[in-house]
């Protein structure tokens, strides 16, 4: 059994407000550029995005997104090129719940960008070259319940500090 399917979904992971239905256009553009597109539970029109099958990802890739920008909660990125530069277009899915980066080349500066999604509550930046003075900068995001940083520049001295500046976050 994978850890993704450990990860239980929480309807307070959904929000509650419904939405409308997603342009079928551009779902079957990112399914055909082969990025996973699938709806997050049985009766909602919000999206989960996942760039699993994609290693190189373009401009182009992250335009495609723009449109669902009300509709994807959950952003996988993880083990692809990100870079610093594309992040600035991730920070306009403002209704982001869950983003994972896990393995790509985000740094402290590709990190500031993500201060405009106020609804994360999980982010993952496990084997990434982010720094507690970076992660900190996501401090105004007070949904934020957890946070994975293994195999980061972060350091056991940093831990504590962390942990007040995100109190409420398993870290």
């Amino acid at each position: 059994q994978s850890a993704e399917k450990n990860e239980e979904i929480k309807l307070s992971d959904i929000p509650d407000q419904a939405i409308e239905k997603a342009d079928d256009k551009v779902i079957q553009k990112l399914k055909a550029r082969g990025i996973a597109v699938s709806t997050v539970s049985q009766n909602s029109n919000y999206l989960s995005i996942n760039f699993i099958a994609v290693d190189a990802i373009s401009e182009k890739d992250l335009d495609l997104l723009e449109p669902l920008r009300k509709q994807i909660i959950w952003l996988k990125l993880g083990n692809t090129k990100l870079s610093d530069q594309q992040i600035d277009m991730i920070s306009s899915l403002s209704a982001l719940t869950r983003l994972s980066l896990e393995r790509t080349s985000i740094t402290d500066k590709g990190i500031l960008a993500l201060q405009k999604l106020t609804s994360l509550q999980y982010i993952n930046l496990v084997g990434t070259k982010v720094t507690a003075k970076g992660l900190a900068q996501l401090k105004a995001l007070n949904k934020l319940e957890k946070i994975f940083l293994y195999q980061t520049s972060i350091t056991g001295t940093d831990w504590n500090e962390l942990k007040k500046t995100f109190p409420k976050a398993m870290i």
